[in-house]
């Protein structure tokens, strides 16, 4: 009997609940090009999760410049040229190495649609670069464009899309879903009352 009633249970917190995909990472690595030489830069991706963080991988090329701020924009579609769904102008800590995620939560991407994120830098510095893979196509639901053209179809720039993770409102139950559980609870019930 308590068997049942905690299978009752954890399916009533299982309907309350939603999933994420999970990160989209490529992660191999063989160039690195200064962003302001080869901007604008982007990677087109197939949106797992409705809100993103997205994270270029970045290294200082040239320490002797100022580390001018980035600009990072979130297009619709497989392309650079798609509608402007955000425009994010940030700046990195200075030395540092690796992914930095952009905040495109406050966009609801569609799943299974396409979607570009464009990298540019208002200013003239070639302090930042961006780095990407020239073999084998290591992220198959997108590409990289490099200096506003579409790269060799080898090339994925290193980029990071992970899902949002925003507290998740409590979910009042339908009342229909409270209606079953009851009937469900007052039938075990019933069915301990006549074994006893």
């Amino acid at each position: 009997m308590k068997t049942v009633l905690k299978s009752l249970v954890a399916a009533a917190a299982f309907c309350g609940m939603s999933a994420h995909a999970g990160v989209i990472l490529q992660g191999d690595i063989s160039a690195t090009s200064q962003v302001n030489f080869y901007e604008p830069m982007g990677q087109s991706f197939r949106a797992e999760d409705a809100n993103v963080l997205f994270a270029f991988y970045y290294s200082p090329m040239n320490v002797g410049s100022p580390a001018d701020t980035l600009r990072l924009r979130l297009v619709d579609g497989d392309g650079l040229d798609g509608d402007t769904l955000a425009n994010i102008v940030f700046e990195i800590p200075t030395g540092v190495t690796g992914f930095y995620d952009v905040d495109f939560s406050a966009v609801t991407l569609t799943v299974g649609n396409m979607y570009t994120a464009v990298l540019s830098i208002p200013g003239t510095s070639p302090y930042w670069g961006a780095s990407y893979s020239t073999r084998n196509s290591p992220y198959a639901n997108g590409r990289a464009y490099l200096a506003g053209e579409r790269a060799d179809s080898d090339y994925d720039m290193t980029f990071r899309v992970t899902p949002f993770a925003q507290e998740e409102p409590v979910e009042v139950p339908e009342p229909g879903t409270i209606a079953i559980l009851s009937l469900g609870l007052a039938g075990l019930a019933a069915a301990r009352r006549r074994k006893a």
